[in-house]
């Protein structure tokens, strides 16, 4: 109960970032586990175990609420909606990167 209180007291934008990244997430997952691809590659050659890239994407949804509700405590919150941006522009590059990353790895050697 008391993280359902600490969910509902977030400000707008970090309410809002952190609904938007946990359906990402869930999608991410249920997606990535239905299929045959768990690595993922950041570089060609370099592949990284599909549970790095989630930690460290939960570990940046957790940091990027508690900023943007941090913003909105101090009374920015028109920097909080501008960061809110920022963080969601982030998240589509990062993921359309995993994904052209996921696809190239079928041709490597």
């Amino acid at each position: 109960m008391n993280f359902m209180k600490s969910v509902r007291s977030l400000c707008s934008p970090a309410f809002l970032f952190l609904v938007i990244s946990t359906i990402h997430m869930i999608f991410v997952i249920t997606t990535t586990f239905r299929s045959d691809i768990y690595p993922v590659c950041v570089k060609q050659g370099k592949c990284e175990p599909y549970y790095k890239y989630l930690g460290v994407s939960i570990v940046y949804i957790l940091v990027a609420t508690l900023i943007l509700n941090m913003i909105c405590s101090y009374g920015y919150n028109i920097i909080a909606w501008l960061l809110f941006i920022a963080f969601i522009i982030f998240r589509y590059v990062e993921s359309m990167s995993a994904d052209v990353s996921i696809s190239d790895r079928y041709q490597f050697k």
